[in-house]
């Protein structure tokens, strides 16, 4: 069995280039006005940092559904990942193996109204659609607090707790795709 795990960020292209992430450290600095306010006020300085992250957040979000559910530009990395996934589809089953994906959601506020839900769904879709077993591990994280499952506030990638989570909640998957 050949078990992909498919991350929100890997249909969707320049969302972790080192251009970008110069960008976001640039941004942050020139939100540090200089002014007296910025300087002497705590609750300005937290005032004028939530109000970046929370632009930060909905730009990078709206990265993110363009680049599936987006205009034809926008997709064409989501394009290129879906060939890329019938080719390592087809190999595997060259090889006598079996195929299966696995979604590996952002997480980010994993609560009811998860924002990149319809995301998830365009990718769960095209793996029914070609006959690759797919398992959305996004049930298991919701609920969540975000936050708990990251390897620090600076390093959003999962921790040790979220990786027992996937890990938990693929076991069956993996058996009944073994079966």
């Amino acid at each position: 069995l050949v078990v992909v795990v498919f991350f929100l960020r890997d249909g969707v292209a320049n969302v972790t280039s080192i251009g970008q992430i110069r960008q976001i450290r640039q941004e942050l600095r020139d939100a540090h006005d200089g002014s007296v306010l910025f300087r002497w006020s705590r609750l300005y300085r937290l005032f004028r940092e939530r109000q970046l992250q929370v632009r930060l957040s909905d730009q990078y979000l709206s990265k993110l559904r363009d680049g599936y559910l987006g205009d034809s530009n926008s997709t064409a990395e989501w394009r290129r990942a879906q060939q890329n996934l019938k080719r390592l589809r087809d190999r595997a089953s060259a090889m006598g193996s079996r195929f299966a994906v696995t979604v590996f959601p952002l997480l980010f506020q994993l609560d009811e109204g998860y924002p990149l839900q319809a995301v998830c769904e365009e990718i769960e879709a095209f793996c029914r659609r070609h006959d690759m077993p797919v398992h959305s591990l996004l049930p298991a994280f919701l609920g969540h607090r975000a936050e708990s499952l990251w390897v620090s506030p600076l390093n959003q990638h999962p921790n040790a707790e979220a990786h027992t989570i996937a890990a938990d909640a693929l076991y069956g998957f993996v058996v009944s795709q073994v079966r």
